[in-house]
């Protein structure tokens, strides 16, 4: 009785962390979709570079580095590839070319797109908008959120990766989504990013799913790229100036995480400014 219950809290540890890729300071590059739409994007890109000395590649339509140009570890480890158009397929593909035709050894791939975020703090947002502009923002957040993801995944995985292999040795990496805790109660006007949020959330276990059969011998497997998956849960605050300002305590937690090397899903805690602190 007691080696089953040994076992099994062990076998659920290793479910949790698992074993092959860790983040490693200093050693991987980051690449981040929406590293500056929104406070946590920015918050996790300054912990990297700032608290890890670790290089990040951030694709957005707005850059944040003017907020720190003061700071030596962020003009050395940041870097900023504009994207004009998030909802334009081949405009973010242009933008992920840009890694392949420079050969940056991207380890890290993290999708942090959250358009229509801020419709959870609005409860007035669907008054606002007419049937016409509300159908454009449904497919808006949808394009975004889920289709524009699942094109860059699939750059990230056929075009990026295989060319890393053959400079790396031996190479493992890292394929994060951040979706949203759902909130309690009914909030209608954020039905469009939560929907968009719940399809990424069905495409990323579908992806882990396929990736963890990929190799039906030995000798397959040991020649495909080590990937682990992770799914991220940002915490519902209903105060929006409450989950900005908890926002840099979440980009710690976060990349705790993968120092961890967690994989599957994880919720990050409400209380997280309350438990760790670098």
């Amino acid at each position: 009785m007691l080696i089953k219950s040994v076992y099994n809290t062990v076998n659920r540890i290793y479910e949790t962390f698992g074993s092959g890729k860790t983040f490693e300071a200093g050693v991987d590059t980051v690449l981040i979709l929406g590293g500056s739409s929104n406070k946590f994007g920015l918050e996790v890109c300054k912990t990297f570079v700032l608290n890890y000395n670790s290089k990040v590649i951030n694709i957005d339509t707005n850059d944040i580095s003017y907020l720190l140009t003061m700071q030596e570890a962020f003009v050395k480890n940041y870097t900023f590839v504009e994207c004009s158009s998030l909802s334009n397929r081949d405009k973010l593909l242009e933008s992920l070319k840009f890694i392949k035709d420079n050969e940056i050894n991207v380890t890290v791939f993290i999708n942090n797109l959250q358009e229509g975020l801020e419709s959870l703090y609005s409860t007035d947002y669907e008054e606002l908008l007419s049937v016409e502009e509300r159908i454009e923002h449904l497919e808006r957040c949808v394009t975004i959120n889920l289709t524009n993801v699942m094109i860059a995944t699939k750059y990230y995985l056929t075009e990026i990766i295989p060319q890393i292999q053959q400079r790396l040795e031996n190479p493992s990496f890292y394929i994060i989504n951040m979706s949203c805790e759902q909130p309690d109660g009914s909030l209608l006007y954020a039905s469009h990013y939560l929907c968009s949020k719940m399809a990424l959330n069905q495409f990323h276990d579908g992806l882990s799913s396929e990736l963890s059969q990929r190799g039906k011998t030995s000798i397959e497997k040991s020649q495909l790229p080590k990937i682990k998956m992770l799914l991220i849960f940002l915490p519902h605050i209903v105060d929006y100036n409450n989950w900005k300002n908890l926002c840099p305590a979440f980009a710690k937690e976060f990349v705790k995480c993968i120092e961890d090397g967690r994989r599957g899903f994880h919720v990050l805690p409400r209380d997280v400014y309350t438990k760790r602190k670098r």
